[in-house]
């Protein structure tokens, strides 16, 4: 972490991309309990909130190859003004909204998802003095992220609790606005250009069988998770508290987040390797 911390750019970057993502971090949950509000129907919103997963996981690698080909700055500013914008059409949607609209809405704003991890990853390599201090970077950012697991859920159910789910979208696409912006804005993120090496092969990378079960086991993984928020979302509305979801959530989160850093000091053989010692505190 001292590395980033002593870099500005790469400080400024980092911490704009956590506030951006956080948002992020509140659009499944809260798609889902805004579709169950206006269909009252967990079943119905399970589907929005399948469809937006799903989208997220098309519009990424498309999102990818228009930064690839138009830099970090245009495509971030366009893919968060029109998630932002389609964020607010969801947000007033009226009770009894049909469900293939909800679907279309959540399809459309996961296809425009910003792509801000991805931007920052490729960005922290020309930022840092080299690649032990890239690798600790990586790990941190990885850690900031489970922290974003951890505050994005229970802030997307307490405000759609404490004021409305509609509201809790509106919320988010417009920190996803800013913080996006921002970070467009950034003299790393405007000058960055695509390497210019031999030309690419479209679905290259899935020839190799790894990268074929890699992705096979992320989408089962991906499933899996989507079904435990759903299910909790029901169990807690069940149970008279929809909004307790949230923290459960969260909680889950920071399970995640510890387990991570154990398991990686485990592995090392009680010896915590550079990249992984930004997991602990100090």
């Amino acid at each position: 972490m001292s590395d980033i911390a002593s870099t500005p750019g790469a400080l400024r970057l980092f911490g704009l991309s956590i506030v951006a993502r956080v948002p992020l971090t509140m659009l499944s949950i809260g798609l889902l309990i805004h579709a169950q509000h206006l269909t009252g129907s967990f079943a119905a919103a399970g589907i929005a909130a399948g469809a937006y997963a799903v989208a997220v996981g098309v519009g990424g690698p498309v999102l990818g190859q228009l930064v690839d080909r138009r830099g970090q700055t245009a495509t971030l500013l366009a893919s968060s003004a029109a998630s932002a914008a389609l964020l607010g059409a969801a947000a007033l949607l009226p009770a009894g909204a049909p469900l293939l609209a909800l679907v279309g809405l959540a399809a459309a704003i996961g296809l425009a998802t910003p792509p801000l991890g991805a931007c920052l990853r490729t960005l922290l390599p020309g930022l840092l003095p080299d690649a032990d201090a890239v690798r600790a970077a990586y790990a941190v950012e990885a850690t900031a992220s489970e922290l974003t697991w951890v505050s994005g859920p229970p802030l997307a159910l307490g405000l759609g609790a404490l004021w409305s789910t509609g509201g809790a979208l509106l919320f988010a696409g417009a920190v996803l606005l800013v913080g996006t912006a921002a970070f467009a804005a950034q003299p790393a993120s405007r000058a960055w250009q695509p390497g210019r090496g031999a030309p690419r092969t479209r679905g290259r990378s899935m020839r190799a069988p790894a990268m074929r079960t890699l992705v096979i086991v992320l989408v089962a993984v991906g499933a899996l998770f989507g079904a435990v928020e759903v299910a909790v979302a029901a169990a807690a509305d069940g149970l008279g508290s929809a909004a307790a979801a949230g923290p459960l959530l969260g909680i889950w989160g920071a399970g995640s987040l510890l387990g991570g850093c154990w398991r990686s000091a485990w592995a090392a053989g009680r010896t915590v390797p550079p990249a992984s010692r930004s997991c602990w505190p100090g």
